[in-house]
């Protein structure tokens, strides 16, 4: 069984970034492929929504927009990668909600800052659901804490990061449900738990979790030259509101967005806020 939690928890996100470097006046932009890095494995959420609008992407600014996973180290390894790369709208980075807000509020040291980041915009949203174990007698939301109280020792609950440890602490409040947090090395492995019986609950994005369902903000190099940034934020505008590309979206259960690149800005630093207030409330303490 599948229930859908009805509030989005977390932000997909697209961001492009960089450090150093220069565009030459002469250069139009863009004269070249663009990389546009997942830190992610392929198949994820975040994964299917960049490649459903790359091709778009595309066609808008006439070079190839080419998506490159790089998973590993919670998407650290492919932001690093980003915010080092020179700031000439070149390399850009898929960035969801757990690297750019869940890494900075439960990381202790990173490799990158918000400050890296130059925002371009929330292409869209993406909703978390709640998997529920065939061998669980759990039919809604109102279900769960009744039943975690007469059975505590089913009341372990699987997530793929520390996106999901904090996400699952607020769900947990919010619910009046004591659960016991299990954490995966993705979703994909919480989902697979629970649909072999092995593990009551996972919280997941939809991503991995369509098979049971069928029975992004842009950033740009914090230094980024003004012309890169207008361009980029103006195509992916058009793109997101194009029909195919909002029906591609709400497809895979994603709402289309489309802020400007400084409320985007803002919901990043908001989120941060929020995030961190959640984690000190839960006691859950930094990572290494």
């Amino acid at each position: 069984m599948v229930s859908h939690a009805r509030r989005r928890f977390l932000f997909a996100a697209f961001a492009f970034a960089g450090t150093a470097g220069r565009i030459r006046a002469q250069e139009l932009y863009p004269a070249k492929p663009i990389r546009v890095l997942v830190g992610l494995a392929a198949g994820g959420g975040t994964d299917t929504v960049i490649r459903s609008i790359a091709p778009y992407l595309t066609a808008r600014l006439g070079q190839p927009v080419v998506v490159e996973n790089r998973a590993g180290a919670a998407g650290i390894i492919a932001a690093e990668y980003v915010a080092k790369a020179p700031p000439d709208g070149y390399t850009l980075l898929m960035a969801p909600s757990g690297v750019l807000v869940t890494n900075v509020v439960m990381r202790a040291k990173l490799p990158y800052r918000l400050e890296d980041f130059a925002p371009i915009t929330l292409l869209c949203t993406l909703p978390l659901v709640l998997i529920v174990a065939p061998n669980v007698p759990v039919r809604s939301l109102a279900e769960v804490a009744p039943f975690i109280a007469s059975s505590p020792a089913r009341r372990s609950i699987g997530g793929g990061g520390a996106a999901f440890q904090l996400t699952v602490a607020v769900f947990a409040r919010r619910l009046g449900a004591g659960f016991e947090y299990i954490q995966y090395k993705g979703s994909n492995e919480a989902v697979q738990a629970v649909m072999a019986g092995d593990l009551p609950f996972a919280l997941s994005d939809v991503g991995p979790a369509q098979a049971a369902l069928r029975g992004g903000r842009l950033f740009a190099p914090a230094r980024t030259p003004a012309s890169v940034l207008s361009v980029l934020r103006a195509r992916a505008h058009d793109v997101i509101q194009m029909p195919e590309v909002r029906a591609a979206l709400l497809a895979q259960h994603a709402e289309p967005a489309g802020e400007s690149g400084e409320a985007f800005g803002r919901l990043v630093a908001a989120d941060v806020r929020r995030w961190d207030e959640a984690r000190r409330a839960a006691g859950i303490p930094l990572l290494d």
